[in-house]
């Protein structure tokens, strides 16, 4: 019991970190950024990877090791469209994370941001403000587990 307690409070703090780090990107990112704001983003950005990767290794333990039996979850639909849509952010964000790597250290006083960053930022936004409604309806059987 303190074992799945620690995990599920670990994972729920490494979720926090992926909303407030894709909400900050959301927030700061126009179509031009300063020098300060490049710096900035790609250490939010760096946070952001960090969380996501807490997330997944939370998701997992929980999921293979403490808490309810891993069929409760591989059985659902609803799990299985919860892991495609992490899968997708994760996805997404390697093109955002290319960007802000490559402007860590910027050369330019401002730099412009290609649209399709900024749309990327926002599809992944609104697909993590799906997960937490999934997550909900799969704690509570929704689906064809137990």
């Amino acid at each position: 019991m303190l074992l799945y307690t620690i995990a599920r409070y670990l994972h729920f703090i490494a979720i926090f970190g992926v909303i407030a780090a894709l909400i900050i990107k959301n927030t700061a990112i126009k179509t031009l950024i300063s020098e300060e704001d490049a710096i900035n983003l790609a250490k939010v950005n760096l946070f952001f990877n960090l969380s996501l990767i807490l997330t997944c290794i939370g998701g997992l333990v929980l999921w293979f090791w403490v808490g309810r039996p891993s069929n409760f979850y591989t059985q659902n639909p609803l799990f299985m469209t919860k892991l495609i849509l992490f899968t997708l952010i994760f996805l997404l964000s390697l093109f955002t994370s290319n960007f802000f790597r490559k402007h860590r250290e910027p050369k330019k006083e401002s730099i412009e941001v290609p649209k399709p960053i900024v749309l990327l930022l926002r599809l992944q936004l609104t697909i993590l403000a799906v997960l937490p409604l999934i997550a909900f309806l799969i704690t509570r059987g929704v689906g064809f587990g137990y």
